[in-house]
């Protein structure tokens, strides 16, 4: 492929690869792709399902790739770990009390009763609510400055927060904006990986969750400090992440919202899966470099942050209900 017409033609495929989605019925949920465009250049594409796999198998993937791969050049056997067992995973989910998470979740969701609205330039298809058949995806991107970045790193470490923090924040404040609700939620996903388990850090298969975080804004007369706000925020995630494995389904049946109604349009995703060292050497090793990947779901707007001092955000969105202009509004 001529240089000039490699990047054209990346996209092109990136995007037919999107728009064709998963056939669950008659394919595997996980495509590879192979391409040379170079006497000693290649492209490769990896996209799955996440009935499959999570963001946080991909560096456990890569590794073993790596490793197989200099097995291969030096002639020897690949050293690879006997991996945990998913299935023991599963063992500890059904070992969790669902009567006691589906109280908790009861207690956080008193109040709201109604989905947080998001003006689109045409209105959502509640009938089709759950189901991304037919969607037409957007995506726009942006990113801190580097020194803004860091900055804001500085500044979450010196008040004992999280970047993660800081971004649900700013998600917050724009519904607040969009909504005029000072009660707003939004979807969050979570790794879902057991703490107790630490096996499980190495284990390839689905652990992520999408639940719902509600974040409140102080009242005009409520005397509240942003540093307390984002403090009660932070708390709110911890306490959320005892009962993060109670299914999304199950969380809106305990939910005070008329039956059929999502409890949430929009999700944030912090990608913050992490990489292991020896990945990025043998990637290095090789001159291989990655691009951050790319994140659909079937909600009508998702964010994604990706953390680093150039922090970036990507809005994947639904073209059926929003214009172009329209997300570049938000992201101002």
């Amino acid at each position: 492929i001529a240089e000039t017409e490699q990047e054209p033609k990346l996209q092109a495929l990136l995007k037919s690869e999107r728009e064709a989605g998963f056939d669950l019925l008659n394919q595997a949920p996980f495509h590879l792709r192979l391409i040379r465009v170079g006497a000693a250049r290649y492209w490769f594409m990896m996209s799955n399902h996440h009935i499959l796999i999570d963001a946080w198998c991909r560096s456990l993937l890569m590794n073993d790739f790596f490793e197989i791969y200099s097995a291969l050049g030096e002639g020897r056997q690949a050293q690879l770990a006997v991996p945990p067992r998913y299935r023991d995973y599963i063992g500890w989910l059904q070992r969790q009390s669902l009567a006691e998470a589906r109280q908790w979740w009861k207690h956080n969701l008193r109040g709201f009763e109604r989905t947080t609205p998001i003006p689109s330039d045409r209105p959502f298809l509640r009938e089709h609510a759950g189901d991304s058949g037919g969607m037409i995806v957007g995506d726009r991107y942006t990113r801190l400055d580097a020194r803004d970045g860091a900055q804001l790193r500085e500044l979450a470490q010196a008040h004992q927060l999280t970047i993660n923090t800081f971004a649900q924040a700013a998600w917050a404040l724009v519904l607040r904006r969009l909504s005029g609700d000072r009660d707003v939620l939004f979807g969050v996903t979570v790794a879902g990986r057991p703490v107790e388990m630490p096996e499980m850090q190495r284990t390839v298969g689905l652990f992520i969750n999408s639940i719902a975080l509600r974040v409140k804004m102080p009242e005009d007369d409520q005397r509240c400090s942003v540093r307390q706000w984002l403090s009660d925020l932070f708390d709110s995630n911890m306490q959320l992440r005892e009962y993060e494995y109670l299914p999304l389904v199950s969380i809106q049946e305990n939910s005070e919202l008329p039956k059929g109604q999502p409890l949430f349009d929009s999700l944030f995703v912090f990608e913050n899966a992490p990489v292991e060292v020896s990945v990025l050497d043998r990637a290095q090793s090789l001159n291989a470099t990655s691009d951050s990947g790319r994140t659909h779901t079937n909600f009508p707007l998702t964010a994604v942050c990706y953390p680093g001092d150039d922090l970036g955000l990507h809005l994947s969105y639904d073209q059926r209900y929003f214009d172009e202009s329209t997300i570049e509004r938000m992201l101002v």
